[in-house]
Protein backbone atom coordinates (compact mmCIF):
# COMPACT_ATOMS: atom_id res chain seq x y z
CA UNK A 1 0.00 0.00 0.00
CA UNK A 2 1.42 3.25 -1.17
CA UNK A 3 -1.86 5.76 -1.17
CA UNK A 4 -4.65 6.25 1.47
CA UNK A 5 -7.39 8.26 0.60
CA UNK A 6 -9.91 9.83 2.94
CA UNK A 7 -13.14 10.26 1.45
CA UNK A 8 -14.82 12.97 4.03
CA UNK A 9 -18.09 13.71 1.71
CA UNK A 10 -20.06 13.00 5.60
CA UNK A 11 -17.30 14.52 7.43
CA UNK A 12 -14.64 13.42 9.50
CA UNK A 13 -14.30 13.26 13.69
CA UNK A 14 -11.81 11.74 15.76
CA UNK A 15 -13.60 8.80 16.22
CA UNK A 16 -14.59 8.23 12.82
CA UNK A 17 -10.68 8.04 11.76
CA UNK A 18 -10.00 5.91 14.61
CA UNK A 19 -12.79 3.05 13.61
CA UNK A 20 -12.11 3.62 9.72
CA UNK A 21 -8.65 2.82 9.92
CA UNK A 22 -9.37 -0.66 12.20
CA UNK A 23 -12.23 -1.17 9.55
CA UNK A 24 -9.10 -0.95 6.52
CA UNK A 25 -7.24 -3.55 8.54
CA UNK A 26 -4.64 -1.82 11.02
CA UNK A 27 -4.72 -4.37 14.15
CA UNK A 28 -6.58 -3.10 17.28
CA UNK A 29 -4.58 -4.82 19.11
CA UNK A 30 -1.57 -2.22 18.08
CA UNK A 31 -3.64 0.50 18.70
CA UNK A 32 -5.02 -0.80 22.36
CA UNK A 33 -1.63 -1.82 23.03
CA UNK A 34 -0.01 1.73 22.20
CA UNK A 35 -3.25 3.62 24.23
CA UNK A 36 -2.83 1.37 27.32
CA UNK A 37 1.27 2.21 27.76
CA UNK A 38 -0.12 6.18 28.15
CA UNK A 39 -0.09 7.90 31.65
CA UNK A 40 -3.97 8.07 31.25
CA UNK A 41 -5.89 6.40 33.74
CA UNK A 42 -9.92 5.33 33.63
CA UNK A 43 -10.68 4.75 29.59
CA UNK A 44 -12.02 1.98 27.85
CA UNK A 45 -12.11 1.28 24.13
CA UNK A 46 -14.29 -0.92 22.86
CA UNK A 47 -15.58 -1.55 18.82
CA UNK A 48 -19.03 -2.46 17.90
CA UNK A 49 -20.36 -3.04 13.80
CA UNK A 50 -23.04 -0.24 13.86
CA UNK A 51 -25.13 0.67 10.76
CA UNK A 52 -25.73 4.10 9.25
CA UNK A 53 -28.06 5.12 6.72
CA UNK A 54 -27.16 1.47 5.10
CA UNK A 55 -23.51 1.33 5.30
CA UNK A 56 -21.96 -1.30 7.66
CA UNK A 57 -19.31 0.46 9.35
CA UNK A 58 -17.01 -0.14 12.40
CA UNK A 59 -17.43 2.57 15.27
CA UNK A 60 -14.83 3.07 18.01
CA UNK A 61 -16.51 3.74 21.65
CA UNK A 62 -14.42 5.72 24.25
CA UNK A 63 -15.05 5.75 27.85
CA UNK A 64 -13.71 7.55 30.32
CA UNK A 65 -14.73 8.68 34.01
CA UNK A 66 -12.10 11.67 34.34
CA UNK A 67 -14.04 14.58 34.89
CA UNK A 68 -13.98 18.29 32.55
CA UNK A 69 -10.40 18.78 33.02
CA UNK A 70 -8.84 21.50 30.86
CA UNK A 71 -5.09 20.66 29.86
CA UNK A 72 -2.54 22.94 27.85
CA UNK A 73 -0.84 21.87 25.21
CA UNK A 74 2.15 20.75 27.02
CA UNK A 75 0.35 18.63 29.70
CA UNK A 76 -0.49 16.79 26.41
CA UNK A 77 2.61 16.53 24.80
CA UNK A 78 3.58 15.00 28.44
CA UNK A 79 1.12 12.22 28.09
CA UNK A 80 2.03 11.41 24.66
CA UNK A 81 5.88 11.09 25.77
CA UNK A 82 4.76 9.02 28.81
CA UNK A 83 3.56 6.44 26.04
CA UNK A 84 5.85 3.60 24.11
CA UNK A 85 4.16 4.58 20.38
CA UNK A 86 7.08 4.46 18.14
CA UNK A 87 9.09 7.60 16.62
CA UNK A 88 6.55 8.21 13.75
CA UNK A 89 3.20 7.65 15.60
CA UNK A 90 4.60 10.28 18.58
CA UNK A 91 5.53 12.71 15.55
CA UNK A 92 2.06 12.53 13.83
CA UNK A 93 -0.07 12.97 17.61
CA UNK A 94 2.80 16.37 18.64
CA UNK A 95 2.03 17.27 15.20
CA UNK A 96 -1.72 16.85 15.65
CA UNK A 97 -2.49 18.66 19.01
CA UNK A 98 0.74 21.34 17.87
CA UNK A 99 -1.89 22.14 14.76
CA UNK A 100 -5.00 22.49 17.05
CA UNK A 101 -3.10 24.00 19.85
CA UNK A 102 -1.96 26.80 17.04
CA UNK A 103 -5.61 26.79 15.61
CA UNK A 104 -7.28 27.70 19.30
CA UNK A 105 -4.38 30.39 19.76
CA UNK A 106 -5.43 32.25 16.71
CA UNK A 107 -9.47 32.25 17.66
CA UNK A 108 -8.50 33.68 20.72
CA UNK A 109 -5.71 35.85 20.17
CA UNK A 110 -3.17 34.21 22.00
CA UNK A 111 -0.06 31.98 22.20
CA UNK A 112 -0.13 28.20 22.13
CA UNK A 113 1.50 28.57 25.15
CA UNK A 114 -1.36 30.06 27.16
CA UNK A 115 -4.08 27.77 25.50
CA UNK A 116 -6.01 25.53 27.41
CA UNK A 117 -7.91 22.89 25.56
CA UNK A 118 -11.45 22.18 26.51
CA UNK A 119 -13.08 19.67 24.52
CA UNK A 120 -10.19 17.96 22.13
CA UNK A 121 -8.24 17.77 25.96
CA UNK A 122 -10.35 15.29 27.18
CA UNK A 123 -9.10 11.38 27.54
CA UNK A 124 -11.69 10.67 24.57
CA UNK A 125 -10.26 13.20 22.27
CA UNK A 126 -6.22 12.49 23.45
CA UNK A 127 -7.38 8.51 22.62
CA UNK A 128 -9.21 9.53 19.11
CA UNK A 129 -5.77 11.32 18.04
CA UNK A 130 -3.28 9.32 19.50
CA UNK A 131 -5.24 6.34 18.18
CA UNK A 132 -5.13 7.90 14.59
CA UNK A 133 -1.71 8.65 14.80
CA UNK A 134 -0.73 5.06 15.67
CA UNK A 135 -2.60 3.56 13.34
CA UNK A 136 -1.12 6.05 10.57
CA UNK A 137 2.14 5.25 11.31
CA UNK A 138 1.64 1.24 11.06
CA UNK A 139 0.83 1.56 7.69
CA UNK A 140 4.73 2.81 6.48
CA UNK A 141 5.30 5.51 4.24
CA UNK A 142 2.09 6.29 2.36
CA UNK A 143 0.93 9.51 0.60
CA UNK A 144 -2.30 10.43 2.44
CA UNK A 145 -4.98 12.44 0.36
CA UNK A 146 -7.86 13.67 0.94
CA UNK A 147 -11.19 14.51 -0.67
CA UNK A 148 -13.54 17.91 -0.48
CA UNK A 149 -14.84 18.00 3.19
CA UNK A 150 -18.15 18.21 4.47
CA UNK A 151 -18.80 20.87 7.28
CA UNK A 152 -22.85 21.24 7.99
CA UNK A 153 -24.22 23.90 9.03
CA UNK A 154 -25.95 25.89 12.10
CA UNK A 155 -24.63 26.52 15.22
CA UNK A 156 -23.00 24.44 18.13
CA UNK A 157 -22.83 24.85 21.87
CA UNK A 158 -18.89 24.51 22.99
CA UNK A 159 -17.39 25.88 26.54
CA UNK A 160 -16.96 29.30 24.76
CA UNK A 161 -20.51 29.37 23.79
CA UNK A 162 -23.16 29.49 20.88
CA UNK A 163 -20.96 28.79 17.71
CA UNK A 164 -21.44 28.74 13.92
CA UNK A 165 -20.58 25.68 12.24
CA UNK A 166 -17.54 25.10 10.72
CA UNK A 167 -16.54 25.92 14.82
CA UNK A 168 -13.57 28.46 14.73
CA UNK A 169 -10.91 26.45 15.65
CA UNK A 170 -12.15 23.80 12.94
CA UNK A 171 -12.59 26.49 10.40
CA UNK A 172 -8.73 27.36 11.01
CA UNK A 173 -7.26 23.68 10.65
CA UNK A 174 -9.30 23.66 7.27
CA UNK A 175 -7.69 26.68 5.97
CA UNK A 176 -6.62 25.40 2.54
CA UNK A 177 -8.62 22.47 2.44
CA UNK A 178 -11.53 22.13 0.19
CA UNK A 179 -14.58 22.61 1.82
CA UNK A 180 -18.43 22.49 1.72
CA UNK A 181 -21.48 23.01 3.85
CA UNK A 182 -23.78 20.43 2.18
CA UNK A 183 -27.75 20.41 2.58
CA UNK A 184 -27.60 19.04 6.35
CA UNK A 185 -27.87 20.85 9.13
CA UNK A 186 -25.57 20.00 11.92
CA UNK A 187 -21.88 19.50 12.25
CA UNK A 188 -20.46 17.09 10.55
CA UNK A 189 -16.43 17.71 10.82
CA UNK A 190 -15.23 18.32 14.47
CA UNK A 191 -11.69 20.18 15.49
CA UNK A 192 -10.04 16.61 15.90
CA UNK A 193 -11.14 15.38 12.85
CA UNK A 194 -10.28 18.55 10.95
CA UNK A 195 -6.53 18.35 12.99
CA UNK A 196 -5.62 14.30 11.76
CA UNK A 197 -6.30 15.29 8.21
CA UNK A 198 -4.98 18.54 7.97
CA UNK A 199 -1.69 16.97 9.69
CA UNK A 200 -1.53 13.32 7.76
CA UNK A 201 -2.59 15.26 4.53
CA UNK A 202 -0.81 17.30 2.07
CA UNK A 203 -3.05 17.42 -1.51
CA UNK A 204 -6.86 17.17 -1.63
CA UNK A 205 -9.36 16.62 -4.44
CA UNK A 206 -11.11 13.65 -5.94
CA UNK A 207 -9.85 10.08 -5.33
CA UNK A 208 -6.21 9.90 -7.17
CA UNK A 209 -5.77 6.95 -9.99
CA UNK A 210 -5.09 3.68 -7.38
CA UNK A 211 -5.69 -0.09 -7.41
CA UNK A 212 -7.54 -0.05 -4.30
CA UNK A 213 -6.88 -2.92 -1.99
CA UNK A 214 -8.97 -2.14 1.67
CA UNK A 215 -11.85 -0.13 2.10
CA UNK A 216 -12.63 1.08 6.01
CA UNK A 217 -15.29 2.70 7.44
CA UNK A 218 -15.60 4.53 10.30
CA UNK A 219 -19.24 5.12 12.08
CA UNK A 220 -19.75 8.62 14.02
CA UNK A 221 -22.45 8.92 16.56
CA UNK A 222 -24.93 10.65 14.46
CA UNK A 223 -27.88 8.54 12.84
CA UNK A 224 -28.95 10.30 9.76
CA UNK A 225 -32.07 8.56 7.85
CA UNK A 226 -30.32 9.46 4.45
CA UNK A 227 -27.16 10.81 4.50
CA UNK A 228 -24.54 7.86 6.03
CA UNK A 229 -22.10 9.51 9.35
CA UNK A 230 -19.61 7.43 7.60
CA UNK A 231 -16.14 8.08 7.11
CA UNK A 232 -14.60 6.20 4.10
CA UNK A 233 -10.63 5.04 3.72
CA UNK A 234 -9.25 3.25 0.63
CA UNK A 235 -5.97 2.26 0.55
CA UNK A 236 -4.20 0.44 -2.62
CA UNK A 237 -1.21 1.52 -4.61
CA UNK A 238 -1.29 4.52 -7.45
CA UNK A 239 -2.32 3.50 -10.85
CA UNK A 240 1.23 4.96 -12.29
CA UNK A 241 3.19 2.10 -10.58
CA UNK A 242 0.66 0.03 -11.40
CA UNK A 243 -0.44 0.24 -15.19
CA UNK A 244 3.01 -0.36 -17.18
CA UNK A 245 6.83 -1.01 -16.85
CA UNK A 246 7.70 2.33 -19.05
CA UNK A 247 6.83 6.11 -19.10
CA UNK A 248 6.99 7.99 -22.30
CA UNK A 249 7.61 11.59 -22.08
CA UNK A 250 8.42 14.19 -24.73
CA UNK A 251 8.84 17.47 -25.32
CA UNK A 252 9.39 19.83 -28.38
CA UNK A 253 12.29 22.24 -29.06
CA UNK A 254 13.26 25.12 -31.39
CA UNK A 255 16.30 27.41 -32.20
CA UNK A 256 18.14 23.86 -30.85
CA UNK A 257 21.56 23.26 -32.32
CA UNK A 258 22.58 20.13 -33.57
CA UNK A 259 25.57 20.02 -30.98
CA UNK A 260 23.41 20.69 -28.39
CA UNK A 261 20.73 17.82 -29.43
CA UNK A 262 24.08 15.92 -29.59
CA UNK A 263 25.17 16.25 -26.19
CA UNK A 264 21.87 15.68 -25.29
CA UNK A 265 21.58 12.00 -26.43
CA UNK A 266 24.69 11.91 -24.60
CA UNK A 267 23.27 13.05 -21.21
CA UNK A 268 20.66 11.25 -21.55
CA UNK A 269 22.11 7.97 -22.07
CA UNK A 270 24.35 8.16 -19.47
CA UNK A 271 21.27 9.12 -16.89
CA UNK A 272 19.92 5.80 -18.12
CA UNK A 273 17.29 5.93 -20.76
CA UNK A 274 15.88 2.94 -21.68
CA UNK A 275 16.04 4.41 -25.21
CA UNK A 276 15.53 8.47 -26.66
CA UNK A 277 15.05 9.69 -30.39
CA UNK A 278 14.88 13.13 -31.73
CA UNK A 279 12.23 13.86 -34.81
CA UNK A 280 12.45 17.22 -36.92
CA UNK A 281 8.65 18.90 -36.93
CA UNK A 282 7.36 21.92 -37.90
CA UNK A 283 6.37 24.04 -35.23
CA UNK A 284 3.55 27.16 -34.76
CA UNK A 285 4.40 30.05 -36.97
CA UNK A 286 5.89 27.29 -39.48
CA UNK A 287 9.37 27.34 -37.81
CA UNK A 288 11.50 24.29 -37.52
CA UNK A 289 12.16 22.22 -34.51
CA UNK A 290 12.18 18.91 -33.20
CA UNK A 291 9.95 16.27 -31.29
CA UNK A 292 12.53 14.95 -28.14
CA UNK A 293 11.13 11.50 -27.05
CA UNK A 294 12.50 9.99 -24.06
CA UNK A 295 11.73 6.02 -22.81
CA UNK A 296 11.85 5.34 -19.29
CA UNK A 297 10.95 3.37 -15.92
CA UNK A 298 8.93 5.06 -13.90
CA UNK A 299 11.14 6.14 -11.10
CA UNK A 300 12.89 7.54 -13.35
Amino acid sequence: MDTVYFDCSSGISGDMTLAAFVDLGVPADTIEAALNSLPLDGFSLSWERVNRAGISANRAVVETNEGHIHRGLSDVLEIILGGDLGDKAREYAEAIFTNLAKAEAEVHGTTVEKIHFHEVGAADAIIDIVGAAVAAASLGDVRFVGSPVRTGFGTISIAHGEYPIPAPGTAALLRGVPVFGGEVEGEWTTPTGAAILSTLCSEYGPMPAMAVDRIGHGAGSRVHPKLPNVLRIFGGNSARQQACGMIVMETQVDDASPELLGHLGERLSESGATDWYITPVLMKKNRPGHLITILCKPEQ
